[in-house]
């Protein structure tokens, strides 16, 4: 068979053109957002953030950095000095440290974690300019949102788009150098000149959306703008709430996998102000679980047994428990096996957020956010299929997508 590659990505085996049309007719996410960067790289990522499972474990750091030799503090924090980061010229750095120095950070994909990360010195404590404190100074000052993704998805399956309210890790979706991932959040805090220049600003900050990219939502709904630039009767949240169900619908996921494997996602539009309405309403839903601010959170699935002190030693999933020990008489009981098997990226959520803590003795607030990981992830893949149904009543992939009446 004789292989015609076609513009833009000139594929060497066959591709359906029908689903590429289609798919090509959404809008990057580098088109939607102003301002987007890849997640935090710590890069001494042992001694800054990924054994500081609480507070005070960072604290104990700093303590440590203060007192400990070079070879003790290497040692105990399993670091190595690089040519441009050195004890001695570091230290310092370290010192007169405030509590706000100390932030949670999304480390994994519904994995949280701590890290020392001052906005006056993180671009000399993280170097190479990897510190993302420009981008991530928005969600740490204001009360604010972001999107997670991945450029050049990697893997069968598309899983990966998170919301978060506070900083991200590069890593949040894969272990190892696999594709790219970003962050955008949904607001940007305003400087003064950028506070006059630009119209969609409102005090202490502005929308991180494109105004091309509101047009053109605006344009399909057939609405106007308001003063603000935004589509009539639609709000910043509804706006980044579709987004969030679109990107998990699974039929969006299986149609256009490949095509997410190359570039930035794209997003379709529809120009049903009632699909909107409706996708926006789920996505609102998927977002709260997500930023584990949804109250069904706390009806838990599952109920702890086994050993008060619970130690992480090997983790497994039968007979709808997650257990912790290799005699399997500690761990979690109802957890269903899609939940078990719930990916986000290339992480498994159930698994991998236990595998994190292996040798570690679980606290109450451990036990706490894991019973509330498993709603999530449940009520998650009931949305996901919810999110389907909505679609198809509007006439399913590509047609609830098409530009015209509905």
């Amino acid at each position: 068979m004789a292989l015609r590659p076609q513009p833009p990505y000139f594929f060497f085996k066959p591709k359906s053109l029908e689903a590429q049309s289609e798919y090509l007719s959404g809008l990057p996410l580098s088109k939607v957002f102003i301002n987007y960067s890849s997640g935090i790289k710590f890069r001494k990522d042992n001694l800054l953030v990924k054994k500081h499972f609480t507070k005070s474990s960072v604290e104990e750091m700093l303590r440590d950095v203060a007192r400990l030799s070079d070879s003790d503090l290497l040692a105990k924090y399993e670091f190595d000095e690089t040519p441009d980061w050195k004890l001695k010229d570091k230290r310092h750095l370290f010192a007169r440290w405030k509590t706000e120095d100390i932030v949670k950070v999304m480390y994994r994909a519904l994995d949280f974690r701590f890290a020392f990360y001052p906005l006056d010195r993180a671009n000399q404590i993280i170097v190479r300019g990897d510190s993302r404190v420009e981008l991530m100074k928005n969600v740490l000052l204001h009360k604010n949102i972001g999107l997670q993704f991945n450029r050049q998805i990697v893997g069968e399956s598309v899983s990966h788009f998170l919301a978060s309210r506070v900083p991200t890790s590069q890593g949040t979706f894969y272990l190892g150098n696999k594709g790219q991932d970003y962050f955008a959040p949904l607001y940007l805090l305003n400087d003064d000149r950028s506070a006059r220049a630009n119209l969609f600003s409102s005090g202490r900050t502005r929308l991180n959306l494109a105004p091309d990219f509101l047009g053109v939502i605006a344009s399909l709904l057939r609405v106007e703008r308001d003063v603000h630039g935004l589509p009539g009767g639609l709000t910043p949240e509804d706006i980044f709430h579709y987004a969030y169900a679109v990107f998990h619908s699974p039929g969006y996921r299986r149609r256009y996998a490949e095509f997410l494997k190359i570039d930035f996602p794209r997003l379709p539009l529809t120009s049903s102000l009632d699909l909107f309405r409706a996708l926006a309403r789920l996505g609102g839903e998927l977002v709260a679980l997500h930023l584990m601010e949804s109250p069904k959170l706390d009806k838990h699935l599952t109920r702890f047994v086994g050993s008060r002190n619970p130690e992480v030693e090997k983790v497994s999933w039968s007979r709808d428990t997650v257990w912790l020990d290799k005699a399997q008489t500690t761990g979690f009981v109802g957890v269903p096996e899609a939940v078990w098997n719930f990916h986000i990226g290339g992480y498994q959520v159930c698994e991998k957020w236990l595998k994190y803590r292996k040798g570690r003795v679980l606290s109450a607030d451990d036990i706490q956010h894991y019973h509330r990981v498993v709603v999530a992830l449940h009520e998650t893949i009931r949305l996901m299929a919810e999110i389907d149904k909505v679609i198809d009543a509007h006439g399913g992939w590509p047609d609830a997508f098409k530009a015209g009446e509905q």
